[in-house]
């Protein structure tokens, strides 16, 4: 990226990198080649500010780009606005459009076709964007903007490279399940994890539970193992906490708190018919949330992003089409703003993550196999344990995980 400005190129570096771009660094010969036309007091680097000292110079910008051009780049860009209309000559700014677009005919040029880019939407003029596209460069049209586009061209054609070398599977639509023809129904979580265990995800033991009498025993049973225990109200919910339908750390080495566990139970057994029991999931290192939508044109899709009660507000997910492999969910997950979290943020253990690309492969099975009548599922969340931590076991939801994670709340919505 180039530029008059050092706050532009402050921008572009700072924009790029949350678009997941890579501004390569020089070696110091590519680096002397492009400032040697330049004024000594340039400094070149990726993203650079070659400041005003050589503008309207068609000679100097022209060797300048030759330079840019003889790079192993994929999309290098000029950052570059134009006075309002009918304020002054722009004359330099044709100089500038000119000076790329020759270099474009260079014989050693190996880098990708260049782009002009304004920094707002707004502050290119027509006849510049028209011009710019005759002499076959590209016109962006907003810093943020033109970078989320370079973005997305560069997945199109990492997938297409991928297609060609058979490292990538071709995108089909799953249509999933019609919910408008009155069939559908949503599964309770007892009858969510035994389906999804039967494509092997790890679901964690449970017990479902019509009586007080029965969850006590529950409890007792799995307080024997070293576990507290969880409590939930069994049935079509889709928020079981903001109906006060979840009690957590009952029971435990102290099987003695019967008293307290019967008074939970005795409470949910008010709000359902049933109660589900289950051994509670260790502490996580981060909480995904894992689920399928579907959509009129993609049909059905995964997406995997930072989940827990704060997903609405953190807004942090990706969406991956079918069929995916286990590196398109590596992608995914360093993509997302969390992800240091599962690198291991301010000296914690990193989070496990094989194991969470075990579990989303396992649902995809799952969603292959039930495509036609699939309507919606959710993993929120899905526990992220440290690598050391403890294999997976489900806590509360609607699939479980792999490895170290754990499901800890459930939706599944097909059609019978």
């Amino acid at each position: 990226s180039v530029s008059c400005s050092g706050g532009e190129a402050g921008l572009m570096a700072d924009l790029g990198q949350a678009e997941g771009l890579v501004f390569p660094p020089l070696s110091a010969g590519e680096a002397k080649r492009i400032g040697d036309s330049l004024n000594p007091l340039v400094t070149v680097s990726n993203p650079f500010d070659y400041n005003t000292f050589d503008w309207g110079d068609a000679a100097a910008l022209g060797t300048m780009w030759e330079g840019i051009l003889a790079l192993d780049v994929a999309h290098p860009m000029l950052v570059i606005d134009w006075p309002a209309e009918g304020t002054g000559p722009t004359h330099t700014w044709d100089v500038a459009i000119e000076a790329v677009g020759a270099a474009l005919h260079a014989p050693d040029r190996r880098a990708g076709v260049p782009a002009l880019v304004a920094s707002l939407p707004e502050n290119m003029p027509e006849a510049a964007a028209a011009k710019i596209a005759e002499l076959g460069l590209v016109p962006g049209h907003g810093l943020q903007e033109h970078l989320a586009a370079a973005a997305g061209a560069a997945d199109v054609g990492a997938h297409r490279l991928g297609l060609a070398a058979g490292r990538t599977a071709a995108p089909r639509v799953l249509r999933g399940g019609n919910g408008e023809r009155g069939s559908a129904r949503m599964l309770d979580e007892a009858q969510a994890k035994a389906l999804l265990g039967d494509y092997g995800l790890p679901v964690p033991e449970r017990r479902v539970c019509h009586t007080v009498q029965e969850a006590l025993a529950a409890v007792v049973e799995f307080s024997k193992g070293g576990h507290t225990c969880a409590l939930k109200i069994l049935g079509t919910f889709a928020h079981k906490t903001e109906l006060g339908g979840v009690r957590l750390g009952l029971g435990g080495a102290d099987a003695a708190q019967t008293e307290h566990v019967a008074r939970a139970a005795r409470d949910l057994l008010q709000i359902a018919p049933a109660v589900l029991v289950e051994p509670m999931a260790a502490k996580p290192v981060a909480e995904l949330i894992v689920g399928v939508a579907q959509d009129p044109v993609l049909g059905l899709h995964l997406v995997i992003g930072a989940g827990g009660v704060l997903t609405e507000i953190l807004d942090d997910s990706e969406i991956l089409l079918f069929p995916y492999n286990a590196d398109d969910v590596r992608t995914a997950l360093r993509r997302l703003r969390m992800w240091p979290l599962l690198e291991g943020y301010r000296g914690a253990e990193p989070g496990d993550v094989e194991a969470v690309v075990a579990a989303v492969m396992a649902l995809a099975d799952f969603v292959e196999a039930h495509a036609d009548r699939l309507i919606e599922l959710d993993i929120n969340p899905l526990f992220v344990h440290a690598q050391t931590g403890e294999n997976a076991a489900g806590a509360d939801a609607i699939s479980v995980g792999c490895g170290g994670v754990s499901v800890v709340d459930a939706l599944i919505r097909m059609t019978d």
